[in-house]
């Protein structure tokens, strides 16, 4: 018989995990069905009590969820780390972005900048209020719905700018990539996965995250543009 697990996972991530089940199912036999979404609605769906075997979210929302019930405790396995990048449409003029300096002035300069939901999302928004400018771009800025990407937005020309997860961005049509954030203002997201309170068998499921870690599926990691996590 086979068995099939089934996930939830953030846009951000999806690719990384559909490539990362397929390798799974490869070796194991078992197959994974993950459910892309944004994360935010991911973890109100699981708090209602969605019913997987896995989640696969940024590691603090992972350990909130675990906190109230919805995930099995101590059971997360960080993969990924991910940086923000920013972005402009194809053929758009590449504004400076090397200093944190710079990066306010290109958005300041923007009639339209994107940010999705999520760390990213508030990353911009808590740069913003250290910068003094929420209320300029409050009136330029423009939040992709839950799981429509911000290149999806550049490349319509509903935005001149956009930021959002580097593996989001790359290979998306219609976009030039004008690379990530400077040290002094950058967001490191760490892409984690956890075993879901209802998983049956729970033992498939705690086999998958342990393939993670290994070297297979790193190296997968490296090729989806995230940056694998050091194993102890």
């Amino acid at each position: 018989m086979t068995i099939q697990l089934s996930g939830v996972t953030s846009m951000a991530a999806r690719h990384i995990l559909e490539e990362l089940g397929r390798l799974f199912e490869t070796q194991t036999g078992i197959k994974i069905a993950f459910t892309a979404m944004g994360g935010v609605e991911a973890a109100r769906r699981l708090r209602e009590g969605l019913p997987v075997d896995l989640a696969a979210l940024a590691a603090p929302a992972l350990d909130k969820l675990a906190q109230e019930g919805h995930l099995v405790p101590g059971a997360r396995v960080d993969y990924a780390r991910s940086d923000v990048a920013l972005a402009v449409p194809v053929g758009a003029p590449h504004p400076p972005i090397d200093t944190a300096e710079a990066v306010r002035a290109a958005m300041l300069k923007a009639k339209r900048f994107a940010y999705s939901t999520g760390p990213s999302g508030d990353h911009v928004k808590a740069l913003w209020e250290r910068w003094g400018i929420t209320p300029e771009m409050a009136a330029r800025g423009l939040q992709a719905p839950p799981g429509v990407p911000v290149a999806t937005l550049l490349a319509q020309g509903e935005a001149d700018l956009g930021l959002q997860q580097l593996s989001e961005l790359l290979g998306q049509p219609g976009i030039e990539i004008l690379g990530p954030l400077p040290p002094d203002i950058e967001l490191v997201t760490i892409f984690a996965a956890a075993t879901g309170i209802h998983s049956q068998p729970p033992e498939a499921a705690a086999r998958f995250l342990a393939f993670l870690t290994s070297d297979e599926a790193q190296e997968a990691v490296r090729r989806s543009g995230m940056q694998p996590i050091p194993q102890a």
